[in-house]
């Protein structure tokens, strides 16, 4: 016999019921996969007749390796309450100041340890109209704060030097120094002509730095910025393919000001964001 309950599918052979963990849909049509390992189920029994176990965890759902994810950012909508049951509302995208893809670590049965995992993200296309940015193409390169390419320098002293800051950045972490004259370098290896990116970091006691790449003229930019705590890409130009390094120091005034650095540099065929 076979019966749905719950959300689940069930079919008895013989003693032995099988139970299947499918949402609400159909066994063929279910989308659960791996999720539905999370969930578990118990038995109990009345008369002479009893289970093999009290407590069984469903398992073998397996999950795509590849999906297709469509952004449309002309009919975008969202609500205000928390569990998501409120209006709708359409959400202007003409201002946007920064948006975030976050990914989440799996859950786990037991205390959290945390552990590594990566995403590759491949074949995707940008369309529609106004299209104001670009961004980066396929083969770009992103060099993080930890690569060995990337050399710290500078005076250790109380409430200087570079020290490395946890969060939610590219990575994981940034380089923090209050130390004027503190810098770090990177040189890289580029296989066709490419836009060269800085990352770094708006804050309310945001110093100067000054990077320089290939010995050329130094840029300044300004990090201070009032009550704000912002990532953000700062363009250093176009570069032909080849080696080339980057210098960024800190040359503001000794103190509270600080210089955080993300040192993302990536490289595209087209100008890109």
């Amino acid at each position: 016999m076979s019966t749905r309950f719950r959300g689940d599918e069930s079919c008895r052979t013989g003693t032995t019921i099988r139970l299947y963990y499918t949402g609400g849909a159909t066994i063929t049509a279910s989308t659960v996969g791996t999720n539905g390992n999370r969930f578990s189920v118990y038995s109990y029994s009345t008369g002479a007749a009893v289970w093999d176990a009290g407590a069984k965890s469903f398992a073998h759902g397996t999950a795509p390796t590849t999906w297709r994810v469509t952004l449309d950012f002309g009919a975008l909508q969202g609500t205000t309450t928390p569990d998501l049951s409120g209006t709708l509302y359409t959400i202007p995208t003409n201002h946007i100041r920064k948006m975030r893809w976050t990914y989440a670590a799996d859950l786990q049965a037991a205390a959290f340890v945390r552990s590594e995992f990566s995403v590759a993200v491949s074949n995707w296309t940008v369309t529609g109209t106004n299209r104001t940015y670009s961004v980066a193409g396929p083969g770009s390169l992103r060099i993080e704060d930890h690569d060995t390419s990337t050399i710290f320098s500078g005076t250790i002293v109380p409430g200087g030097a570079w020290t490395e800051v946890r969060g939610n950045y590219s990575g994981g972490t940034i380089q923090k120094t209050t130390t004027p004259g503190d810098s770090l370098s990177c040189t890289y290896q580029a296989t066709q002509s490419h836009t060269l990116y800085a990352g770094l970091r708006y804050t309310g006691t945001g110093g100067l730095v000054s990077i320089v790449v290939d010995g050329g003229a130094a840029v300044s930019v300004n990090l201070a910025m009032p009550a704000e705590d912002a990532l953000f890409r700062y363009s250093l130009g176009v570069f032909t393919a080849g080696s080339h390094t980057v210098v960024a120091t800190h040359s503001g005034a000794r103190g509270r000001k600080s210089i955080s650095i993300s040192w993302n540099w990536r490289w595209c065929r087209t100008i890109c964001l």
